[in-house]
């Protein structure tokens, strides 16, 4: 499904599009009324983080010259990697205080407020859909 997509439409409609869904459904698995809602809820999350990912990484991948492209896919990975147990240490904190279905909702919606930030401050995420900046290569010593 991404990748027919990704033929057919622009980056940063695809990420725009996937992470209002993701927001969509952590706020639809924290008030899930029973099992199924859930299931679907994370679906829909699974299915939107492939359209965020798939993405962001092409356009990171994009972006960046050939002779730097894997130090900086390693730093993007590395940093992005962090943030999943470093959150999970703290929304797990806030769990425990204020209960898991608040921590849910809260966090899809302040996933939701992050994205309209983006829109805002990136003009729609623009800047996915640039291509390469063309540079010539420092001479060599």
């Amino acid at each position: 499904l991404v990748a027919t997509v990704a033929d057919r439409v622009r980056r940063s409609v695809a990420a725009s599009i996937g992470s209002v869904g993701l927001a969509v459904g952590i706020v639809a698995l924290g008030v899930a009324p029973h099992y199924g809602m859930g299931v679907a809820a994370m679906f829909v999350m699974g299915t939107s983080y492939l359209f965020v990912a798939t993405s962001v990484n092409t356009g990171v991948q994009a972006k960046v010259s050939d002779q730097y492209r894997g130090r900086v896919m390693s730093i993007y990975l590395s940093s992005l990697l962090l943030g999943v147990p470093v959150g999970a240490l703290i929304q797990g904190k806030l769990a425990a205080v204020f209960g898991l279905r608040e921590v849910i909702v809260g966090s899809g919606l302040l996933w939701l407020a992050f994205i309209g930030w983006l829109f805002v401050r990136y003009q729609r995420l623009a800047p996915l859909d640039e291509q390469r900046i063309t540079t010539e290569p420092a001479p060599s010593v």
